[in-house]
């Protein structure tokens, strides 16, 4: 019972040791080689990007949409990842400035988009619009939590299985931004000020060794009851 008892009280310490961090990643130039791209729906190319001198202030990340057929596109920010294992995320938010460039209809969609293990996860998007060029307007999310993002998979018609993002475990975890359009040849927006952060507690050192150390001595006192049950049955 002493060694339950000492070993509980070092994993409450190991917890406990834990503080809360918040990780921040930002991007404002974009300059080449900041961003890496990914086709997430459609025809490779169905989306570019390019920096471009129209920023606030400075120069932007432009997106233009090259087909007249659903496409979806993931900008993922070099450098922006977090270990799960190693930091476990509490929830994750994120802004960006867009303006349209030429633009019609509804514009592009965007919205944040994480990645883990070659699975990308969104969540809810905003439509851009085409009016208001030269006009600058943020729109972002705060506080999102795992249950808030969907696999991408769900409703791009690739066929592959639906995954779930996992914030305490799994793969490292990267992080952007995704825009997207259903027809929108010749769409272009201008996006700038990429702000993302994400809330996470340390996973202590000593937590994984404690947890696998309390399963042992678990077994090891089943084993001993057991010994003395078949003693008791058997004098």
């Amino acid at each position: 019972m002493r060694f339950f008892s000492a070993l509980s009280l070092a994993l409450v310490l190991a917890c406990g040791s834990a503080q809360a961090a918040t990780f921040v990643f930002t991007e404002g130039d974009f300059a080449p080689g900041s961003m890496s791209l990914a086709t997430l729906q459609g025809p490779g190319g169905g989306q570019v990007a390019a920096q471009s001198s129209n920023g606030v202030p400075g120069t932007a990340h432009q997106v233009t949409t090259t087909q007249s057929v659903a496409v979806a596109t993931a900008h993922i920010l070099v450098g922006a990842s977090v270990d799960p294992t190693v930091s476990a995320l509490e929830s994750v938010g994120f802004s960006i400035d867009f303006t349209p460039v030429n633009a019609f209809g509804q514009g592009q969609a965007v919205g944040l988009i994480l990645r883990q293990d070659g699975n990308y996860f969104s969540a809810t998007s905003t439509i851009t619009g085409a009016s208001g060029t030269g006009s600058f307007v943020q729109t972002g999310l705060d506080a999102l939590v795992e249950a808030d993002f969907t696999d991408f998979d769900a409703f791009n018609g690739s066929g592959n299985p639906v995954d779930m993002v996992n914030f305490s475990g799994g793969g490292v975890i990267e992080f952007g931004f995704f825009t997207a359009n259903q027809g929108g040849g010749g769409i272009s927006i201008a996006y700038d000020n990429l702000r993302i952060e994400a809330a996470a507690v340390p996973v202590p050192a000593a937590l994984p060794l404690a947890v696998t150390a309390l399963a042992g001595l678990g077994a090891l006192g089943w084993r001993r009851r057991a010994r003395a049950r078949a003693t008791s049955a058997n004098p």
